[in-house]
């Protein structure tokens, strides 16, 4: 993270020095986490031996995808809800939801928090009628700048990306800066930046880039396993070693008294014919095996796979003990906590989403508060529904039924929802008077 005095403007030198500070101490790394999700490990991609003769199989597991995936499912795969005691807000932001297709473009932000420790997306402007628009950035290419004072507010935001004029083939890095007022786009070629614009009003009250963290360091989910996928890698991999050198051991003659010439002709007809060269000498032939350990290599890839499955906290959920949805959901305790924290950063965030979307449509005349929406999260988890039912039977009357709805997970709108549950008293209750003659007729 970089911080700066929030007073201060930031001038061309100062956009170059980040990027290049950007480049050299933190890209790399972003670029690290991205190879190993695209199981493209380094450590086991980049072995060689000496000895160029010698089998080297390159086994990369793609247990940092296998992670992040199963993590983001788990976290946001039913998506989040939203609540409101404002109905204008509410619909307003169930129209962009649908507008901005943003249950993926969440999933999307999930999983690139999972990957990298931090995501960005951009909040913009769109078309004539100034729509509004939400997009997910790449996480190698943006820059957050904060005050450095105790607020620590998001005062600057600088994304980079680079194009290439296929005709000259000439690469331009094109740079925009985000602030609280302004847009401005910049240009650098040999090192050298310029202003392309003076900059644009954007209205939106704040840095339109949001930034989502996924725990307070913004570590990647797998980013503390690294040592331990390289191990299991070098296991797999000197495993299949051990089996090709097996497969490629030595045939020993002994006490016979053969020339290459026999030795091809029998390999060609599959027959060994040999005899004793000498009286008291008997001729044998076999292959020169090396003794290996199976059983141990098997116990230490066990360990390394039983140790990237706790310290990622997504348990074993292949054993067979799972029987039920509560026993699965016991299993994953530790990724439950997990979550827990990504779940706190994900909500500030979507609260900020929803703040720059309020101040943009204030700027139209509406009164929205921000403030008054509720997030609700989802874990995409198989769910006991009998035990559900039977909680909320007995918390009936002691919780609003508003609450108690909340509670089910096949239920996404609660307010509307609770609006159809209305409806049906209201039709059950004329049914029952008009069943007991309590209704006056009317033409």
């Amino acid at each position: 993270m970089f911080y700066v005095d929030r007073n201060k403007q930031l001038s061309e030198e100062d956009i170059l020095k980040y990027i290049t500070k950007f480049k050299s101490y933190i890209l790399p790394r972003l670029q690290q986490l991205k190879r190993y999700y695209d199981c493209k490990n380094d450590k086991i991609m980049s072995r060689e031996f000496k000895d160029t003769t010698k089998p080297n199989n390159k086994i990369a597991t793609p247990w940092s995808k296998y992670i992040s995936d199963l993590t983001t499912a788990y976290f946001i795969g039913k998506g989040v809800s939203y609540n409101s005691v404002d109905v204008e807000l509410l619909q307003t932001l169930n129209m962009l939801s649908d507008y901005n297709d943003e249950s993926a473009k969440n999933q999307q932000l999930a999983i690139n928090e999972s990957i990298y420790g931090i995501a960005y997306e951009l909040i913009y402007l769109y078309g004539p009628n100034a729509q509004i628009r939400y997009s997910v950035l790449d996480s190698e290419t943006v820059i957050p700048i904060y005050s450095d004072d105790i607020e620590e507010d998001l005062i600057y935001a600088i994304r980079f990306y680079d194009v290439t004029d296929i005709t000259t083939d000439i690469t331009t890095t094109k740079v925009v800066l985000y602030s609280e007022t302004e847009i401005t786009d910049y240009e650098i070629n040999n090192s050298v930046i310029k202003k392309v614009d003076e900059g644009k009003k954007h209205y939106l009250g704040e840095v339109p880039v949001n930034v989502y963290k996924n725990n307070p360091d913004c570590i990647g989910d797998s980013e503390n396993l690294l040592a331990l996928i390289d191990g299991y890698d070098f296991s797999l991999s000197d495993t299949a070693n051990s089996r090709q050198e097996l497969m490629n051991s030595y045939l020993v003659f002994k006490n016979c008294n053969l020339d290459d010439p026999d030795i091809i002709a029998m390999k060609q007809k599959r027959v060994i014919n040999i005899e004793d060269v000498e009286t008291g000498q008997q001729a044998s032939v076999d292959f020169l095996d090396r003794n290996t350990n199976d059983a141990e290599l098997e116990n230490y890839t066990t360990r390394l796979e039983k140790s990237i499955k706790m310290f990622s906290g997504i348990g074993d959920l292949e054993s067979k003990s799972h029987q039920t949805a509560t026993s699965a959901e016991m299993s994953m305790m530790g990724l439950t906590q997990n979550i827990a924290i990504k779940e706190n950063y994900f909500r500030y965030a979507l609260l900020r989403r929803i703040e720059i979307i309020c101040n943009a449509l204030n700027k139209k005349g509406k009164n929205f508060n921000f403030s008054t929406v509720k997030i609700t999260f989802t874990r995409n988890l198989p769910v006991d529904t009998g035990v559900v039912a039977d909680v909320i039977s007995k918390l009936r009357g002691v919780v609003s039924t508003e609450t108690l709805i909340q509670q089910l997970p096949f239920v996404t709108d609660v307010s509307a929802e609770m609006k159809k549950l209305e409806q049906e008293k209201e039709v059950n209750s004329y049914a029952d008077m008009l069943q007991s003659g309590d209704v006056n007729g009317t033409e």
